[in-house]
């Protein structure tokens, strides 16, 4: 491998912080920007671009922060149906997993919590493909699929889903389940 310098050209105020980054971490600019350049180079070849790399990253550290750990399919789906056999305990504990969320979600996005949270979940529900949410006015519909919900896993999720819309001022005006799709209604309270 060449060790030969190049010279390349970057905005002012790019450099600046780049070399400022690599005096704090202790390296030349030389080393810190051929690190940068290996991580870009790593991530194209498979398939990612840098900044694709780096929302994930601050995706992933958002949803730890947030609470949620990542566990086999396997394991989730049998916990789910060992947990449904305290039926309300577990109902319970969903509800109120999906009202800290909302509540969350509403303290840090404000008006914007619905999209924020239907961003969320498209990245982090793997295992549940079709998820809609809408509104019109001051009505919420959340529309949710999946082949993989068994009848205990469909309900869990539908009280999570009516805790996240009482956590984000709305007042569930029907909920149902019909086969593997859950769908529900929320009015926005006043608040």
């Amino acid at each position: 491998m060449s060790t030969r310098r190049k010279t390349f050209a970057a905005r002012e105020d790019l450099i600046d912080t780049i070399k400022e980054i690599a005096r704090r971490k202790g390296y030349s600019l030389y080393d810190y920007v051929n690190e940068l350049f290996e991580a870009a180079i790593r991530a194209e070849k498979t398939g990612y671009s840098i900044s694709g790399v780096v929302e994930e990253i601050l995706f992933i550290k958002q949803v730890r922060e947030s609470g949620f750990i990542l566990v086999p399919e396997n394991v989730f789906q049998a916990m789910v149906k060992l947990a449904y056999t305290r039926r309300e305990e577990a109902l319970k504990a969903w509800w109120e997993a999906g009202l800290w969320m909302g509540k969350s979600y509403r303290a840090k996005y404000g008006e914007d919590a619905l999209n924020k949270f239907r961003d969320m979940a498209h990245k982090i529900f793997w295992d549940i493909p079709e998820l809609e949410v809408s509104s019109t006015g001051d009505e919420v519909e959340i529309v949710v699929t999946s082949p993989k919900f068994s009848q205990e896993y469909a309900e869990v999720f539908k009280r999570m889903l009516e805790g996240l819309l009482e956590g984000l001022s709305y007042s569930v005006i029907n909920s149902e389940i019909i086969g593997k799709t859950i769908r529900l209604k929320g009015r926005l309270r006043n608040v």
